[in-house]
C-alpha cells in the first residue's frame, strides 16, 4: 500500500502536535484528517489527489463562508503544494505545444497531477488552439 505523502504529512503534523502537547493544533489536524478520510473512496489507500482536493474544497466553503480559524487556515496553506503561477502555466502550455499537444485533451492531461488551476490553463490554451 503506497501512501499519500500529503497524507503523511498531516499525520507527521498531528504526532508532532501531540508530542509538543499543542493540544489545539492536535485538534485541528485531527478534525482535518478525519474528514479527508470520511470524503476519501478508499481512506486506507488516499491518493495526493485526493487530500489536495478535500483539502481545496475546505478552501472553497471558508471563502463562501468563513469558518475555519487562522490556526486551521495556516495548517492547510503549509500542507497543501504551491499553485502554479501563471509564468509556469504558460511555460507548461509551451513546452506541450512544442512536444506536439495539438488539442484541449493533451494539455489538460499533461497538467494531470500539478497544482495548477484548470480553469486559467483552459482559457490559455482555448487562446493557442483558436
Amino acid at each position: 500500500m503506497i501512501m499519500s505523502k500529503l497524507i503523511e504529512k498531516v499525520q507527521t503534523a498531528f504526532t508532532d502536535a501531540y508530542k509538543a502537547k499543542d493540544i489545539d493544533l492536535k485538534n485541528v489536524i485531527g478534525t482535518i484528517k478525519g474528514e479527508i478520510e470520511r470524503e476519501a473512496k478508499n481512506p486506507k489507500n488516499i491518493s495526493d489527489e485526493e487530500v489536495s482536493k478535500e483539502l481545496k474544497k475546505m478552501l472553497k466553503k471558508h471563502a463562501e463562508h468563513p469558518s475555519l480559524t487562522e490556526v486551521e487556515l495556516n495548517f492547510i496553506d503549509s500542507i497543501l503544494p504551491k499553485q502554479l503561477s501563471e509564468e509556469d502555466i504558460d511555460a507548461k502550455i509551451k513546452e506541450l505545444a512544442n512536444g506536439g499537444a495539438n488539442h484541449i485533451g493533451k494539455f489538460m492531461a499533461g497538467f494531470k497531477g500539478l497544482n495548477a488551476d484548470m480553469k486559467i490553463v483552459k482559457q490559455k490554451v482555448d487562446k493557442i488552439l483558436n
